[in-house]
């Protein structure tokens, strides 16, 4: 053994070159079933679906800094039941979060992982790697504890007790006690990578017996290793990779993975225009617009020094990059200074001055000022579009997965400068949902989420939002929002969010009430049930600029009248990508709540245009939780002040700056 380990150390001393890294069947970066320090870069997402027997996973992994890693799963546990009633196997759900505590250099990088953090422990472990490459070779050594530990090849050098037994309640639990617990094995790999034809090759030494839970679930018998070794062939393309492995000495694995990074959408470019010596109010107004630009207002001096202009965009998100390349064009030759003041609809926004060649900006809260072009604006303002998105429901008693694609039209008609009707019409096209029939173990609170089964089986083409939103400017950054109708799927009423935004500061703070009625499974327009409440919560958002973390704590009331705390915390990119999760905590006890104990979740919210070549600002948001309950369940309305007031304080330039 002492041999083994000398020599392992000799090759992962070798010197440096750049890392490349996979995912591990079990989710996170690593090879086959175990990890290494090689992180993904910032903004890097991925989705890893792998199945070996008794296992079927599906994880989302994501990389919030280059030091970093986090992933939330589900495991289909083929040889247990979810219930002693039920025909479907257990599904297990966990999140592991890694950190990079060294990068390459002479020596190999090393991190530290926690897997299944506040799970039922089927898969908690804990872990030491070291990770080394060298031209096209990959090197590394691990110290295993928990699940990564049970061969017990090594003495536990840092405590001595063994740890808890899995625990099916136990579930969204952290139990601190069990860390760096029990037996301890060394574990290690080796890659060979062939660059041309993007293919690995990997043989792994595993330190686990994966035998945890063994005592609760005798079916994980039939799979004991008979090898401690295990082998894979990868193949990358493009944003893909393919795995193929022989693992435990007994059985063929095979893994899927997709990532994409999400900082790297591409950039909306700006069509420089050619104006007149003598420009006119209409010929600028005109030429904005060739690039998606709406001149609300503007007013030159009589000696035409001095322009002030109002406009409107939503397909720029720089807005700096932005105003510069209007000024070159505006200014051309002349010596001409230009204020702007930017809106989003009918929120004010910031105000920016041109003065000279040099063209810097000098950004000031938003003014109102007195102009002498005004252009009519012909409202109601009508526009739509037809699209298709996807929906999911995974982890479910009934099955592990279900899903389907809907067609989807957006209606929107502006009735005047703060006034506009909103609708969202779906139509199913295709989906499983017909075969989700479960017991949702509702407890003895109101039933606000938990029966989403029964929207999901809705097959009729429903009208999913239909709202009137009025949006108020208060002033000196202060904004207010009110919307009355079907708000979402599940509840329609009356929503009011109120929001301070100081201009020179990184905090904002406001909140949000709501007076909603429950909609009848059915969606028809006039179709309810007798569930109505009250909620609402404050809100305090505090960015902190240097690392592009928002924080967003808010506490109040929630739909099933449980009171409590939502804390949200995010990693904002240049291009207003982000990556982030969240938890809330209510007076609801584990029993009352449920399977999981606590709400929790991740998030990605990325730009449209990542995955095509559309010029547009907009985005979109992809949320996962582990599992639906009841408590902590807020309103999901799809307009949120922060959000539309972004570039209302000088911290939201400095982020985006340079992208």
């Amino acid at each position: 053994m002492q041999f083994k380990i000398k020599l392992l150390y000799t090759l992962i001393g070798l010197s440096f070159s750049l890392l490349s890294s996979n995912y591990a069947l079990n989710s996170g970066s690593g090879y086959i079933l175990t990890p290494n320090a090689n992180l993904q870069k910032e903004g890097n997402i991925a989705l890893n679906i792998s199945n070996y027997e008794p296992l079927n996973r599906i994880a989302l992994i994501a990389s919030p800094f280059d030091w970093m890693e986090a992933s939330i799963f589900y495991t289909d546990v083929n040889v247990h039941k979810y219930a002693p009633n039920l025909d479907q196997s257990y599904k297990d759900k966990g999140f592991n979060i890694k950190f990079l505590l060294k990068e390459q250099g002479n020596f190999p990088s090393l991190a530290i992982g926690f897997d299944d953090i506040a799970g039922t422990s089927i898969f908690k472990g804990e872990y030491l790697v070291s990770t080394m490459k060298y031209e096209s070779f990959e090197y590394s050594l691990g110290y295993g504890f928990g699940y990564y530990g049970t061969r017990g090849n090594i003495k536990n050098i840092f405590r001595n007790g063994e740890r808890d037994k899995w625990n099916q309640s136990t579930g969204g639990q952290i139990n601190f006690n069990d860390m760096f617990n029990g037996k301890t094995s060394l574990f290690g790999a080796f890659k060979k990578t062939f660059q041309k034809i993007e293919l690995d090759l990997t043989v792994e030494y595993d330190g686990s017996m994966h035998n945890t839970a063994i005592d609760q679930i005798p079916g994980f018998a039939r799979y004991l290793p008979k090898s401690r070794y295990n082998f894979a062939i990868n193949k990358k393309l493009n944003n893909f990779n393919f795995s193929l492995s022989k693992i435990k000495g007994r059985t063929i694995a095979y893994q899927l993975t997709y990532q994409r990074n999400i900082k790297d959408s591409k950039k909306t470019e700006y069509s420089s225009q050619n104006l007149s010596k003598n420009k006119s109010y209409t010929e600028i107004l005109n030429k904005l617009a060739n690039n998606n630009i709406y001149l609300q207002k503007a007013n030159f001096t009589k000696d035409k020094k001095t322009l002030d202009i109002e406009i409107v965009q939503n397909a720029y998100f720089n807005q700096e990059s932005l105003l510069k390349n209007i000024s070159k064009d505006l200014r051309g030759d002349d010596d001409l200074e230009i204020t702007y003041r930017v809106r989003n609809g009918a929120l004010e926004l910031y105000e920016a001055k041109s003065a000279t060649h040099n063209n810097k900006l000098e950004l000031k809260p938003f003014k109102d000022a007195e102009y002498e072009f005004l252009p009519n604006i012909p409202y109601p303002i009508s526009s739509y579009n037809f699209d298709t998105r996807v929906v999911s429901h995974v982890g479910s008693p009934s099955g592990f997965f279900f899903g389907g694609i809907e067609g989807i039209l957006n209606f929107t008609s502006i009735l005047n400068d703060n006034t506009e009707l909103k609708s969202l019409i779906k139509a199913p096209i295709y989906n499983n949902f017909s075969s989700l029939d479960y017991d949702p173990n509702k407890t003895e609170i109101p039933q606000v989420r938990t029966d989403i089964q029964f929207y999901l089986k809705n097959q009729r083409i429903v009208i999913e939002e239909l709202k009137l939103n009025k949006f108020l400017n208060l002033k000196n950054n202060h904004y207010a929002f009110f919307s009355i109708g079907h708000l979402e799927q599940m509840f329609s009423g009356i929503h009011t969010e109120y929001l301070y935004r100081p201009f020179e500061s990184l905090f904002s703070l406001g909140f949000e009430i709501s007076a909603v009625k429950k909609r009848d499974y059915d969606q028809k327009i006039l179709s309810f049930n007798k569930f109505k409440t009250l909620t609402g919560h404050f809100n305090f958002y505090l960015m902190e600029p240097k690392n592009r973390i928002l924080a967003h704590f808010s506490y109040g009331k929630y739909l099933a009248r449980d009171y409590g705390y939502t804390l949200d915390i995010s990693r904002r990119f240049q291009n207003g990508s982000s990556i982030g999760f969240f938890f809330s905590q209510t007076n609801l006890s584990p029993e009352q709540f449920g399977e999981g104990s606590f709400d929790k979740g991740v998030y990605f919210k990325f730009p449209l245009n990542l995955f095509n070549n559309t010029s547009s600002n907009s985005f979109h948001k992809f949320l996962y939780r582990p599992v639906t309950r009841d408590g902590a369940a807020k309103l999901q309305v799809s307009e949120n002040l922060y959000e539309l007031t972004l570039n209302s304080q000088a911290v939201d330039h400095l982020i985006s700056r340079n992208y």
